[in-house]
């Protein structure tokens, strides 16, 4: 009998030992995603777009050779569920990867359409893309490669997740920023122009009318014919008239030359 017990400690010491070593395996290396994951989310009746997302959004150990791709395939796995597979980079690289691409800031800019769809892959009659989550207008996103002259632009959302999007909802706000430096208080600047020629039409009408009073005062202290200095009082009037209307003309003037610049 003894050697019967010593084989039954051999395999309560070799479960021990294998119980010690799950309990101190890193848990990063649990939560990444494998082909029997997508195979069972599949089976459990979630759509390709549901099991897609969740791919784009978590880190992957997947094997994708060449033998691996055909057994997906006969198990019925879409093309689509394939593809993102295949794209999906491995592990904490998918972060890496993501992290080291060019970005710059921007914001979703739309107008009829909210929430936007994003795209695993750029929507193209040879691609598989499917819709792997939304975004809201004003949602501010990174746009990675931002250097790139694509109607479809790759993001990244604030919490990660990353796909194609349409450029049309997309504002750069480098570009607005950019814009606001080259007129960056036109609308302002605009408003003190006008002050400045209201400000000026007060003091042409303001100058006008104290030379007018200081030489009708003067016309008071001479001894002229009261039929003179009847004629004299009515010049001097025609002259404040005309004067008055040369300072509004040159005002009036001034506001077309600031509305049309």
């Amino acid at each position: 009998m003894r050697p019967f017990y010593t084989v039954l400690l051999l395999i309560f010491l070799s479960c021990t030992t294998l119980a010690s070593q799950d309990t101190h395996t890193p848990k990063a290396s649990a939560k990444s995603l494998t082909n029997v994951d997508v195979l069972e989310m599949l089976r459990a009746g979630l759509s390709q777009e549901i099991v897609i997302a969740k791919i784009a959004a978590s880190a992957c150990d997947f094997d994708t050779s060449p033998a691996v791709l055909k057994e997906l395939k006969a198990s019925s796995v879409p093309d689509a569920v394939i593809l993102a597979m295949v794209q999906a980079p491995a592990g904490s690289r998918r972060r890496e990867l993501t992290d080291a691409e060019p970005s710059a800031p921007a914001r979703i800019d739309c107008k009829h359409t909210d929430p936007v769809p994003v795209y695993s892959a750029i929507p193209a009659p040879q691609t598989f893309a499917v819709e792997v989550f939304k975004v809201k207008c004003g949602d501010r996103i990174a746009l990675l490669n931002p250097g790139d002259k694509q109607n479809w632009l790759k993001i990244r959302t604030s919490d990660g997740q990353v796909g194609y999007i349409s450029f049309v909802v997309v504002s750069k706000e480098q570009e607005v920023e950019s814009a606001q430096e080259r007129h960056p208080n036109a609308d302002s600047k605009k408003r003190e122009a006008i002050q400045k020629a209201s400000d000026d039409l007060e003091d042409c009408r303001v100058r006008s009318q104290n030379e007018y009073d200081t030489k009708m005062n003067a016309i008071g202290t001479m001894a002229l014919a009261p039929m003179v200095r009847v004629a004299a009082s009515a010049r001097l009037k025609q002259n404040l008239d005309a004067e008055l209307r040369q300072c509004r003309s040159q005002y009036e003037s001034r506001l077309k030359s600031i509305d049309g610049s």
